[in-house]
């Protein structure tokens, strides 16, 4: 005769699992075991806390400076509208390539891209000859030389630099950019956040006369190539407006980054901040105590059952 379903679940449950994993958890045997040890954990967090106070003075004192500026988009200059155009079409795409192609949908997130590039910022540790600054650890400033043949790269000043020197941080709402700089000196720190901006400016700047220069004589061999009239009127123009686009950018010294409020020396250090850490290591000593001693409960319950277990 065939058991009924019902009979075999009820047989199915009342069967002993091991390790007394059946029985149910008992969360005053818990709380007393942490009653017990509550001395102990106490302790063991004011440990933790002391130790993390004490070690954060084997940290270097850091200081923090920023400067707030804001992207200069680029305008439609040259004077080149497509509402003037009495050209053939070739043409004006042609013009529209070389004008108003300057302009980009995603120019901010280029210019914040090129601001943390390690192209730009090996050109500023260059530039600025701060490479015994960031090494500074290694850096002998009586002899003027490097200890225990010490010689560092551009690819490790750059990783030291980038991960905690120099942050950059873009608030969408407001659309103003933060350059910091933090090191254990804060007149450095200032100095180093406004020559940033500085150098970024003349560096884009110098990179598009360049380009600018390029398009003219690349327009200027075309000039001399074509004898279509219509042709060389629009080259003309195309060069009449490149010529003006780079006097404008020769004449404004903030290029892209407009400066809204400039770095100035810190009165109070960023790191470490002792008594953070010193909360944050007691709360985890706690936390940790606190396992701890539910672990040891768990343990020795399951070791009972174990000499029990046939």
């Amino acid at each position: 005769m065939t058991p009924h379903p019902s009979t075999e679940s009820r047989d199915e449950s009342t069967q002993s699992l091991p390790f007394g994993l059946n029985e149910e958890i008992d969360l005053l045997e818990y709380i007393a075991a942490i009653f017990r040890n509550k001395y102990r954990i106490v302790f063991f967090s004011w440990l933790c806390a002391i130790a993390a106070y004490g070690l954060t003075y084997l940290q270097p004192i850091l200081y923090e400076s920023f400067t707030k500026v804001t992207i200069i988009e680029p305008e439609d200059l040259g004077g080149v509208s497509p509402d003037t155009r009495k050209v053939p079409e070739i043409l004006t795409l042609v013009e529209h390539g070389f004008i108003l192609g300057e302009r980009r949908d995603n120019f901010i997130d280029i210019m914040i891209a090129t601001l943390k590039s390690r192209k730009f910022t090996t050109l500023f540790i260059q530039k600025e000859n701060i490479m015994s600054d960031i090494f500074y650890q290694h850096w002998d400033p009586d002899k003027k030389e490097w200890k225990d043949d010490f010689k560092p790269g551009l690819n490790e000043a750059f990783s030291v630099f980038n991960s905690s020197i120099r942050f950059v941080n873009y608030n969408q709402e407001t659309g103003l950019l933060a350059v910091r700089m933090r090191y254990k000196d804060p007149t450095i720190a200032a100095k180093w956040a406004n020559r940033y901006v500085d150098v970024f400016n003349q560096h884009m700047r110098r990179k598009s006369i360049e380009e600018v220069r390029e398009k003219i004589d690349f327009l200027n061999k075309e000039l001399q190539r074509t004898y279509l009239v219509e042709m060389q009127k629009a080259i003309y123009r195309l060069i009449e407006a490149k010529t003006a686009l780079q006097l404008l950018e020769n004449a404004r010294k903030e290029y892209v980054l407009k400066v809204i409020d400039p770095a100035v020396p810190a009165t109070k250090k960023s790191s470490p901040i002792r008594t953070r850490m010193a909360i944050l290591a007691c709360a985890g000593g706690f936390m940790m105590a606190l396992a701890l001693v539910i672990a040891r409960v768990i343990f020795l319950k399951i070791r009972d059952v174990l000499k029990n277990y046939d």
